[in-house]
Parts: structure tokens; C-alpha cells; sequence
């Protein structure tokens, strides 16, 4: 009986000791694959500084209103059952965060960048858009800031920049394809571009990324240039910049309209695919 009791304390005691080893190596595998994520998100803002900002960035009061109103936006386009079937409605003025800039920010915005429209235009629209998210891709094929520059016969103009706020598969080699094809081919090859892939695509399915080469075909482009542009990622850090400047104006959702007086230097920030009519009220506010 002392025998089988020993060896039935021996047996408890090994299966406690495998028992703790277990959990130890659980907990040191997930410390390191938190690690392993840590690392390849920090990689994707340019480094742990830029991480860690981002961390702050998240916690912060404004950042997380920026997202309700760009989830309130999503709801009221189409989103919830609440919602289904009913037109969007502009939400007042007071909702789309506001500021000023000055003569020397606005043309830091737009150096570098591809205007469409009429440069010395007294308007600009900057929209931070994602080619594989589903509200840029409606905005796009909406018509809507076309539209908006229409209705004022020269006086908006429209610079697209092309940014990554969510981890969407192909996002970051259709926004470089497009900076390459405006490096290529000036400011018509850079719409021409993003025209091609956003109006190949809809809400719900995006167009694959490998009619990339046969697009920057039609428009003309150098096939072998293009094709090296790509590779070497020419322009990952112009990319990567769109993004920290979309957040600086609390544009942390796509697409995020930022909306230029560039006369008095006034801003109001559209965070969302808002209709024409919204554009309007607030541009007509300055065109007085």
C-alpha cells in the first residue's frame, strides 16, 4: 500500500510538472507571437517610434470621435438594417472637424502631389483614399467630387492621395502602381491609374491586383520602367507619408475629404463618402 501510494504522489507530481511546463511554454509562445505582431505592425508606419505614437494617437479622445463619425457615416450609406434603403443625410456643419492652415502648409500639401483641375483653382478637395476600400471605391464611382468641381467651372480643384488605413490586401502595390504611373506619365497617367482601378472594382470586389501591368499597358506607360518602379518600391515612402498627413488633420478613416480654402486658409475635414450636396454647402460657404 506504501508503494502504490508513492507512486501515485510520483505520478501526480510529474503530471503537475508537465502540467506548469505546458502553460510556460503557452505564455512564452504568445509573448512571442505578440512580439512578432508588435514588430510587423511597427514595420508598416515606418518603425516603433511611429508604433508607439500610433498607440497614443488610438487612445486619444478625438481619434476615437473621428471613427464614430466615420461609422455614423457608413450606417447612414447603407449600412444597418435601420438604415437600409434610405438616401445619406449631410449631418450639420459643426460635425466636420474645422481649422487653419497657412500659405506655407498648403503648398507643403501640395508638393509633389497631382492636381486634377485648375491649379490656381480658389478650392482644393484633398482626399485620402484607400483603392481597395468599399466607400472609396463607391465615392469614386459615385461621381461625387467630379461633380463638385462641375458645379463650380474652375474654382475646386482635386488632389487624391492614396493611403492605407485598414490592412486591405493589395492597398499598398495599387496606390505605389499609381505613383509610379504618375512618375511615368505626369498627372494624366496618375488619374488614369486610379480611375482604372477603382472603376474596375465595386464595393464588394475589388479588381485583382495582377491587371496592374495591363493597365499601366493602356495608358501608355513604359512596361520595363513600371515594372522596376513596382519592385523596387520607388515610392513606399511617399506613400507611407499620405497617411501621417491624413491623421494630422484627424482624418483617420477613408475616404477622408479635406476641404482647402486656399485664399484664407480655412479647412473642414469630410470624413466619409458624403454626397455631392455636402461638399457644396460647405465650399458655397466660401465661394460668398
Amino acid at each position: 500500500m506504501k508503494k502504490e501510494g508513492w507512486m501515485h504522489t510520483l505520478l501526480l507530481t510529474i503530471g503537475l510538472l508537465t502540467l506548469l511546463l505546458v502553460i510556460a511554454q503557452f505564455f512564452m509562445a504568445k509573448g512571442y507571437i505578440n512580439r512578432a505582431i508588435e514588430n510587423n505592425e511597427a514595420m508598416k508606419v515606418g518603425g516603433k517610434e511611429n508604433y508607439e505614437k500610433l498607440k497614443e494617437l488610438y487612445k486619444s479622445d478625438w481619434f476615437a470621435d473621428a471613427q464614430e463619425q466615420q461609422i455614423n457615416a457608413a450606417l447612414s450609406q447603407g449600412g444597418g438594417a435601420q438604415n437600409a434603403g434610405q438616401q445619406a443625410t449631410s449631418p450639420s456643419q459643426e460635425e466636420f472637424p474645422s481649422g487653419q492652415i497657412n500659405a506655407a502648409q498648403i503648398e507643403q500639401i501640395k508638393e509633389g502631389a497631382y492636381i486634377e483641375g485648375n491649379e490656381d483653382a480658389k478650392i482644393t478637395i484633398v482626399e485620402y483614399s484607400d483603392p481597395e476600400c468599399p466607400f472609396c471605391i463607391r465615392h469614386h464611382n459615385d461621381g461625387t467630387i467630379k461633380s463638385v468641381m462641375d458645379n463650380y467651372d474652375g474654382d475646386v480643384n482635386h488632389i487624391v492621395k492614396a493611403v492605407q488605413g485598414v490592412d486591405h490586401t493589395n492597398t499598398e502595390s495599387k496606390s505605389l502602381a499609381m505613383l509610379c504611373a504618375g512618375d511615368l506619365g505626369g498627372a494624366e497617367a496618375y488619374y488614369g491609374m486610379y480611375d482604372l482601378i477603382m472603376g474596375q472594382s465595386t464595393p464588394s470586389t475589388v479588381v485583382a491586383n495582377s491587371k496592374i501591368p495591363e493597365f499601366a499597358q493602356q495608358l501608355g506607360l513604359n512596361s520595363s520602367r513600371f515594372a522596376s518602379c513596382l519592385e523596387d518600391k520607388e515610392f513606399l515612402a511617399d506613400y507611407q507619408a499620405n497617411w501621417q498627413e491624413a491623421l494630422s488633420f484627424q482624418s483617420s478613416g477613408t475616404p477622408g475629404n479635406l476641404i482647402i480654402n486656399n485664399e484664407t486658409g480655412e479647412y473642414r475635414l469630410v470624413s466619409g463618402a458624403y454626397p455631392t450636396d455636402t461638399f457644396i454647402q460647405i465650399i458655397d460657404q466660401w465661394m460668398k
